[in-house]
């Protein structure tokens, strides 16, 4: 499902910006957070992040923030 949206925002847009949060990449299921957002964490999440990211690429060029700013500045 994500690489469905993610085709469609590079199809449409022609890019994409991602943020990943600091928990995103710990173990936080000792927390009292609902599953949904616990039941994914640490090196699962680290897997599944890693598959989205190579898959990515795959798809497109990364750049940093400043060579965009440059490119697509209107």
């Amino acid at each position: 499902m994500l690489q469905t949206r993610s085709c469609l925002t590079l199809e449409n847009d022609r890019y994409m910006s991602l943020y990943f949060h600091p928990w995103e990449f710990t173990d936080i299921t000792s927390f009292r957070m609902p599953n949904y957002i616990t039941k994914d964490s640490g090196k699962e999440m680290l897997d599944r992040l890693e598959e989205y990211l190579i898959w990515l690429k795959s798809q497109g060029e990364f750049i940093c923030f400043s060579e965009f700013d440059e490119t697509f500045r209107r």
